[in-house]
């Protein structure tokens, strides 16, 4: 269920003169916007693959790595009412794979990016010290 402006997380734009920004038609090409992705079957496809090599080629290749585990710093975001934070501790599983690991959860569900764009891009600039001066100046902030 998309999360529509002016409900749950979503933004909160003023109303306008007459109401504009919460229009039903307003509402609805919010909803397109987010459904345009899956409109293209390449899209959808892949999408459904990436899941299908996470079940299946993706354990065999973590299983050939046997008790070898990443060494460079991880950082491990996840949405905090997602199913992967609810069911699980992520950070917990994380360390099983690597040895320096911090993350947090973010107040989202899955699809982080989408979510909450500003934070799902705050805490890897904050996790590289990127400089402030840097990310206040780039022409794609």
């Amino acid at each position: 269920m998309t999360d529509l402006r002016g409900y749950g997380d979503s933004s909160k734009p003023p109303g306008g003169e007459r109401h504009e920004n919460y229009w039903k038609r307003a509402l609805a090409l919010d909803q397109i916007e987010v459904m345009r992705c899956y409109d293209m079957p390449a899209a959808v496809h892949g999408n459904c693959e990436d899941y299908r090599a996470g079940a299946t080629i993706d354990v065999d290749h973590a299983s050939e790595d046997g008790a070898k585990k990443v060494t460079c710093p991880l950082l491990v975001l996840w949405g905090e009412r997602g199913t992967v934070g609810r069911l699980y501790d992520v950070l917990a599983v994380w360390r099983e794979h690597a040895t320096n690991v911090t993350g947090k959860a973010l107040p989202a569900r899955h699809h982080l990016p989408e979510e909450v764009p500003d934070q799902t891009l705050a805490e890897p600039l904050a996790f590289l010290q990127v400089p402030r001066w840097f990310v206040e100046h780039a022409a794609y902030v």
